[in-house]
């Protein structure tokens, strides 16, 4: 088998119908891919706050987040986060194309202490789909 073979194989792999996913594989998958989100885009937020740091500029993503569909504010930085996110996951469990939706929010401070916040909207829809 040689390279291209290889990529072939992976992008039949990648594009394969998969099956949905149900129960306790969706509740976990939903909770995982809710959180990488948002790590990823803390780190973006960090990597752009270090970037700013000399212009004085502080840039910080605040913890709490809200969802735009039941229009509750959580702490994705708590326990509590994943226990929404799992009763949240099996209240719609059996709605297969529901994603969630949810708005955080970025912190800008200036090096006179003004301070601006910047609306950041995030989907996450249903693994497995």
């Amino acid at each position: 088998m040689n390279g291209s073979d290889d990529l072939y194989g992976v992008y039949r792999a990648d594009n394969a119908k998969r099956r949905a996913l149900t129960g306790e594989e969706y509740l976990a998958a939903l909770v995982v891919n809710v959180r990488q989100t948002f790590a990823a885009v803390e780190a973006l937020v960090a990597e752009v706050s270090s970037a700013l740091r000399p212009a004085g500029y502080a840039i910080r993503l605040d913890p709490a987040v809200e969802d735009r569909v039941d229009h509750v504010r959580v702490d994705r930085t708590s326990e509590s986060f994943v226990d929404y996110l799992r009763s949240w996951a099996q209240l719609r469990g059996s709605q297969s194309r529901l994603g969630t939706h949810w708005e955080a929010r970025i912190t800008v401070t200036d090096h006179r202490r003004m301070t601006a916040e910047i609306g950041l909207a995030i989907m996450v829809e249903r693994p497995g789909e």
